[in-house]
């Protein structure tokens, strides 16, 4: 959502008689006072009890669990079986007449190379790396979304109290106007001019109330009702933005680039697993056969796979695992450069947009000001017309406006950084 802000610029005959800065003023909200929200603590709520960290865990422990089993045998498998009974003649359906009749009991064990079974636990055990490094990143993810969100409600609280303030000098500039037009001193048109005025205002202050509860509904997603509280009436203080050599650093850590590399390893391992189905595995059974009427008797068998045919098999679903690999190596490739633009974007806002704030504290404002208090002197001493003194103040609401609308978006490129920046603990 983007707020409105610059939806006030260009409102007639706004009326500013005290300087509204992005600190000034007190939190907007209709609900019980409580402590306000801050952007930290809108993160730590975030964090708890989400549910894409508590899935992320889920998979993580999942792959952990798998990584132990796959390096297991097989199960032992038993078999019963009732061999060379006649189907004719005088011993039709005798289980003890025929010295070849037997009944067997037994068991088989598949003995599958170990190398393979390593394979497969290598290959689980980094899904579970790269699971664990994807609660990392979702960590990452709902801090970024949460502290984004809070910063839409901060932008249009902010804008709604300084809207508010106008809204009200405007009404008090209206009524002054409707005394000094009975009174013969000013004309219906700057009666009328000044009526618009408080209503546009108020019109703005209700879109902006709206743009509000809509930016509230975005944080509740993330924090759940205490969305609902009334944000910090100031932005944290952010520390300087990081080099931009540091922060691409960071970004090769990413627990994103950190997660599609296990994800490489994972379809390497899977190549040569492919690799090793090229020889064979082999199984062992061994039963005892009783013979009613005859000696007992014990056997075993050995089986051993013969992987002659490669053609349509082995060799296809090793050609697949490769093609697997290297769909992983440039989805690795492409996270990182997405994340690399991302980064030097984030660090680019923060660092510019805050250097605009500075000089809108330093020259803008100031100069802004002195030029209101210039044009409601030379008003006072009927040297101007009411045109030039409205235009100061519009002017300054304006800087005032825009200060504002930078200081968030410095903040916003502080939150996106932090994503690169952040560790697990953080």
């Amino acid at each position: 959502m983007c707020i409105r802000v610059r939806a006030l610029r260009g409102l007639r005959f706004l009326i500013v008689t005290t300087s509204l800065s992005l600190t000034a003023g007190g939190a907007v909200s209709d609900s019980t006072p409580s402590s306000p929200l801050t952007l930290e603590e809108a993160g730590h709520l975030a964090l708890a009890e989400q549910p894409q960290i508590v899935a992320q865990q889920a998979l993580t422990l999942a792959a952990q669990e798998t990584a132990i089993a796959e390096r297991q045998l097989p199960d032992p498998q038993l078999m019963l079986a009732i061999e060379d009974v006649p189907v004719n003649g005088p011993d039709a359906l005798s289980l003890t007449r025929d010295e070849m009749t037997q009944i067997m009991i037994g068991f088989a064990q598949d003995f599958p190379r170990a190398r393979s079974r390593d394979l497969r636990s290598k290959k689980a055990f980094l899904e579970g790396e790269a699971a664990a490094e994807g609660v990392d990143d979702v960590r990452r993810q709902v801090r970024r979304a949460a502290g984004l969100a809070w910063l839409e409600v901060f932008e249009g609280q902010r804008a709604l109290v300084i809207t508010r303030e106008v809204h009200a000098q405007s009404l008090r500039f209206a009524e002054a106007a409707e005394i000094a037009y009975r009174a013969g001193r000013s004309s219906q048109a700057e009666v009328l001019a000044a009526r618009i005025d408080a209503e546009q205002v108020a019109d703005t202050s209700a879109m902006l109330g709206l743009d509000v509860h809509h930016a509230r509904t975005a944080l509740e997603r993330w924090i759940g009702a205490a969305a609902e509280r009334p944000v910090a009436a100031e932005l944290p203080a952010m520390p300087p933005p990081p080099e931009l050599e540091d922060l691409l650093a960071a970004v090769e850590r990413h627990p994103q680039i950190r997660l599609l590399a296990h994800r490489v390893e994972a379809a390497q391992a899977e190549i040569s697993l492919g690799q090793d189905e090229y020889r064979p595995g082999w199984s062992l059974e061994v039963y005892y056969a009783n013979r009613p009427e005859f000696s007992d008797m014990i056997g075993a068998r050995v089986n051993v796979g013969l992987p002659l045919f490669t053609a349509n098999r082995q060799d296809r679903r090793l050609a697949a695992r490769q093609a697997l690999r290297d769909e992983s190596l440039a989805q690795r490739e492409d996270a990182l450069r997405s994340l690399r633009a991302e980064a030097i974007e984030s660090q680019r806002q923060w660092r510019e947009q805050s250097a605009r704030v500075t000089r809108y504290d330093e020259i803008i404002l100031p100069a802004a000001r002195q030029r209101v208090a210039a044009a409601e002197a030379a008003y006072a001493a009927a040297q101007t017309p009411v045109l030039t003194m409205l235009e100061a103040r519009r002017a300054l609401l304006d800087a005032e406006l825009k200060r504002l609308e930078l200081a968030v978006d410095a903040a916003r490129g502080a939150v996106r950084c932090q994503f690169f920046t952040a560790s697990e603990a953080a």
